[in-house]
């Protein structure tokens, strides 16, 4: 009977010991959560921040198609002033066609007088050296 008493008294001292060595694994898993929980909020907020951000996308659009809605009336109101403009456009696009060859005469004259301007510049710069 005193041997069994005893024999519990040790199984007893080897499951305390085994608690005890065990504790350290438990503190560590314990350090490990608390230096893992600051990654954890982290991605957390960084979802909270891509639904804010979707959400902000999402109410952008919806204020981008009213405004389509809103100014779609100016823009019928709006139409016919450049129908009526446009017979003023094609009017005046012969007076653009007829001072094209002016405005090609006035480079073609532009090109012929550089040959003139470069053998002057010997002279400008003989000039320069006997003062």
């Amino acid at each position: 009977m005193y041997c069994n008493h005893d024999e519990r008294s040790r199984s007893a001292s080897y499951a305390y010991a085994f608690a005890i060595s065990a504790n350290p694994f438990a503190i560590s898993a314990i350090a490990f959560a608390i230096s893992a929980n600051p990654f954890v909020i982290s991605v957390i907020a960084f979802v909270i921040s891509a639904i804010a951000f979707a959400i902000s996308a999402i109410a952008f659009a919806i204020l981008a198609i009213a405004f389509a809605i809103l100014a779609y009336p100016f823009v019928i109101l709006a139409n016919p002033f450049a129908i009526s403009a446009n017979p003023f456009a094609i009017s005046a696009n012969p007076f653009a066609i007829s001072a094209n060859p002016f405005a090609i005469l006035a480079i073609a004259f532009v090109i012929s007088a550089n040959p003139f301007a470069i053998s002057a510049n010997p002279f400008a710069i003989s000039a320069c050296q006997q003062v």
